[in-house]
């Protein structure tokens, strides 16, 4: 007899047992408690109920934490064996800081603490005299390419700060006051009491070329007033 036949029948002998005694053999219930009772961090059945052990009986799981790996039900079989892929585990997918910091640009991700949880969303920001290019977010995410968590950019690539203005003015003793340091712009220096301006004010804000932007004239100082 082969081994369809033979299932067959066993089958049928199940059945017959039913219908003479109403009762269904069970399937074990260990299998089902050995994969809830802590071996597999917070994976619960799905009601959080043990399940009911009759043939037919799809036993569901749920990770209150993470997400699945590994199968998400178990079914009791008219064999009285739990059949399906077994959950294997309940994984907390993140994405890590240290990829963004990398990249060196500012970014907020609305999260204090990190790893970032997926589906987190970073944007990024430059400073004033900056503008930001490329990419103006990214998305922690799941690749189903190489099975590992990454971080989608939004324009593709990272994001780069672009100078679009001079740094800003630090002079010691003394202030710069401009709107801002795009290009174009001046900003008129003044020195604090008992101490006078070295240099030219106002001075303004170049490009040149491509290759950089600065102030020009070079900003003043402020010295001491001779006594």
């Amino acid at each position: 007899m082969d081994m369809k036949a033979l299932r067959n029948e066993i089958k049928t002998l199940l059945l017959l047992i039913v219908s003479l005694t109403g009762v269904w053999s069970d399937c074990p219930a260990g299998d089902i408690t050995g994969l809830t009772d802590g071996t597999i961090p917070n994976l619960q059945t799905s009601d959080n109920n043990p399940c009911a052990l009759t043939p037919g009986t799809v036993c569901s799981f749920v990770c209150t934490t993470g997400d699945f790996q590994g199968g998400s039900s178990l079914t009791c079989g008219s064999d009285d064996q739990w059949t399906g892929d077994c959950p294997r585990a309940c994984e907390v997918f993140t994405c890590a800081a240290a990829d963004l910091d990398a990249i060196g640009v500012t970014y907020d991700c609305g999260i204090a603490t990190s790893p970032y949880p997926l589906e987190t969303v970073c944007t990024f920001s430059c400073d004033s005299s900056y503008e930001l290019q490329r990419s103006q977010k990214a998305t922690c995410i799941f690749s189903s390419t190489t099975y590992a968590t990454e971080w989608c950019f939004d324009g593709w690539n990272q994001p780069v700060c672009e100078r679009i203005g001079c740094a800003d003015i630090v002079i010691e003793h003394g202030t710069c006051t401009y709107t801002s340091p795009r290009v174009g712009a001046e900003a008129t220096c003044t020195c604090d009491e008992g101490f006078l301006l070295e240099g030219t004010s106002p001075v303004t804000c170049t490009a040149n070329g491509l290759i950089s932007v600065n102030w020009d004239p070079d900003p003043p100082k402020c010295v001491p007033c001779k006594k």
